[in-house]
This record gives structure tokens, sequence and C-alpha cells, in this order.
């Protein structure tokens, strides 16, 4: 899928990297990943024909087919159970096909965490590699999965060796914080990537996931695009594991670091020389365009929130923009209230709309009036209730056999009290 990507994003490389591929995938006997090869270049090229296709489809069919039954033949058999669905997962996963291979997974391990292991660890691991394949299927990767094996190993109940223990926790932390990137959920993925147990401990050892140094460029980007000024300081800058990390990759630290220090210019250029390269990441390319335009939004708004009015010109200058797409860019934002301002379009200057101060004290008291009003209704209504004797009584079988105590027909509704 790496390969892919970067050949998508360089298309003078399909000529010579596309039959490679396909040679492959034919040799993995991949039906799946073939059919996506052939559509995607739209024709097959000379010499990568695949006569026996349609042969090979029938055998895996038969070979899923076998699958399914051997679990349903040992599902009132834990061990073997446990074995058969993570073999029907491998299979189904090297063939292209994630979305069913989680599901087998998922059945493996909801047995396996009953009692922690190291094979508990690889499940959860198959699970995030599915979810970083199949990011378009509808599998529902929660966070219970991965914070289960994460207690059992801070707790010590799988691995003795401090080094193992966190490796571990920084595969499953940061592979978990790729899945929420892979389906665009920005806010999760950074949360994730400046977790504590994301350290610089994961290295190379998880590289069908991530390395080290990539979880610097996913956790600082979606950070930018997704968290505060505040969090942006306490969670990634304040941050020492994090901070290790960024050592890994410079680009990415001084980007972060102009863009906390409002050097907009500098943090432009610093994203637009990298964004070519960030491009061929098979797991940043996916949302890499709403990424790149919310962290650009963000540097916008808080490039203007200090002034009353900015001079558009100086404002394209810092963000190496023309001036025309400086002001269609404003424009939307604006539009969509993440700005506060009106564009004199003939001076090029933003103008930051005045609060009507009268309006809104007006508006205040109002609210404060029918809260007022709100207080009062409820508590004559309370005192309405109580002259007629309405109230919560217990139920004449409170203590009866050890039932639940219970609420006498006599009562009205407890909400009030």
């Amino acid at each position: 899928m790496r390969t892919i990507v970067a050949v998508e994003n360089c298309p003078e490389l399909k000529d010579t990297v596309w039959p490679k591929l396909i040679d492959e995938v034919k040799k993995k006997q991949n039906t799946y990943m073939y059919q996506y090869l052939t559509e995607s270049g739209k024709n097959i090229p000379k010499g990568c024909e695949w006569p026996e296709f349609e042969e090979v489809i029938k055998k895996i069919k038969a070979t899923n087919d076998s699958n399914g039954s051997r679990v349903e033949r040992e599902r009132n058999n834990e061990a073997e159970s446990i074995k058969a669905n993570i073999d029907a997962g491998d299979f189904l996963f090297e063939h292209s096909m994630a979305a069913q291979a989680f599901q087998y997974y998922l059945m493996a391990l909801d047995k396996l965490q009953r009692t922690p292991s190291k094979k508990s660890v690889e499940t959860v691991k198959k699970l995030i590699l599915c979810g970083l394949e199949a990011v378009g299927a509808k599998m529902h990767m929660t966070d219970r999965h991965v914070d289960h094996e994460i207690r059992n190993l801070l707790s010590r109940k799988i691995y003795d060796n401090d080094d193992d223990i966190f490796r571990e926790a920084a595969c499953l932390t940061a592979g978990n914080a790729a899945v929420a990137l892979a389906r665009g959920d920005f806010l999760a993925a950074a949360n994730g990537f400046c977790n504590s147990n994301c350290t610089t401990a994961l290295g190379n050892s998880w590289p069908q996931a991530l390395l080290a140094e990539d979880v610097a460029i996913y956790g600082g980007l979606c950070a930018l695009a997704a968290f505060s000024r505040a969090d942006l300081k306490r969670k990634v800058i304040e941050n020492d594991n994090f901070k290790d990390l960024l050592d890994l990759q410079p680009a990415m630290r001084s980007l972060i670091d102009d863009f906390y220090a409002s050097d907009y210019a500098a943090c432009m250029d610093t994203l637009e020389k990298n964004t070519p390269l960030w491009r061929l990441d098979h797991l940043l390319a996916r949302n890499f365009d709403d990424l790149y335009e919310k962290i650009v939004s963000k540097a916008m708004v808080q490039y203007f929130r200090p002034y009353a009015r900015a001079d558009m010109k100086q404002m394209a200058k810092a963000f190496n923009m023309s001036l025309a797409d400086l002001e269609a860019k404003v424009s939307q934002l604006i539009i969509s209230k993440k700005i506060g301002a009106r564009i004199d379009s003939q001076n090029k200057v933003m103008i930051a709309k005045q609060a009507d101060e009268r309006t809104l004290t007006f508006d205040k008291v109002l609210a404060n009036g029918e809260a007022f009003i709100t207080d009062v209704t409820t508590a004559m209504l309370r005192l309405s209730l109580r002259e007629a004797s309405l109230s919560l009584q217990p139920s004449s079988k409170e203590h009866g056999g050890g039932r639940r105590r219970g609420y006498g027909g006599g009562g009205f509704m407890g909400g009030f009290y």
C-alpha cells in the first residue's frame, strides 16, 4: 500500500513499478489486490496477465469456507476456537480482506483477554493493522481492547522486562492513534500520539504499522490541526516524551515552534517544503488535504485574533499566498464564523466586527429574567406538592426478601426534589 500511494502521487513511476507490484501479488495469490492494481492501471500491463485468476479465486473461497467451518466446529473448545479464529483472520488479512479478518480477530480477542498473555497483545496489534488497512469498512474499532492490554502490560501481568513493557505499550498506543488518523479523527489521534505511553521505545519494532519517527510527524500535524493553543503548549511543547520523538524529525519541531511563536512565514515555508514528501505517506495521504486545511485555517484565526484591523497584503506575505487566494480563504472563515470580521475589498483590509454592547447587555438581562421566572415557578410547584402531601413514599415491600427498595404508588415524582 505504501508503494501504491507513492505511485499514485508520482504517476511517472507507474510503468516501472506497476508490473513489479502485480508480479508480487500474483506470487502471494492476492486476487483482491490484483483487481485493485489492474483497475487503477486502467489496463493490464503487457506480460502481467493472470490466466489462473478465476481458478485462484475459487481456491481462496474454498479455503475461507473451510476456515469458517472450522471456527464454527471449535466454538465450544476455547483454545482451539482462539487458534481457528486467528488462523482464519491471518488468511484473510494476507489476501487484503482486512474487514473480514477484523471480525475473526475480534472473536479470538474476546476470549484471549480473559487471561492476559503475549498472544492477546499480538492479536490487538493485528486488529490495529486491520483498522489501518480497511479504513472505509464498517469496523467498530474501540479503545477498550487497547486500554485493557496496556493496563495489563503496565501491571506486569504479561511481561516482566521494562523494555518489553514500554515497547509494547508504545506500539499499542501509537497504533490506536494511527487508526484514528486514518479515519480522519484528528483530535483523538493527537491525544493518542501525545499520550505518556507513546514513547521512543517504539523505535523500529513495528515496521508493518509505523515507526517512532512517523509518530512525530503524525502527532505533530494532528496536534496543529486539532489542539487549542493552550493544549499545544501543554501536551506537545512541554511534553518530554513527545520532545524526544520530535528530535527524530527536526522539520516537525521547527513547524510546531514557529506555529506557536506566530512566525507564520517560517511555519508556512516548512509546511510547503515538506508537503510533497508527506503526501507520499500511505497514512497521511488519505486525509492530508483536510489536515492541511485545518492547520492553515487555525494559523489565520490565530494571526487575526489580536487585531482590530489587519492589512491583507502583509497577511498574504506571512502566509506565502496570493492576495486573491488569501481573500477567498478568509471569506470562508468569516462565513463559517471562525473569524469575526469583514473585508474592505477596496483597501484590502480586514476589520474586526465590534460587538454592540447595548444589545449584549439587554440580552443578558432578558436571559437572567427568564431564569428567575423559571426558578420561582419551580419553587411554587414544590410548595404546592408539599401542601398536597405528594412526595416519595417507601414501598411496603421495602425490606422483603432482599428485594431492591421500591416506591409505592402513593408517590408522585422524585424529579422535583
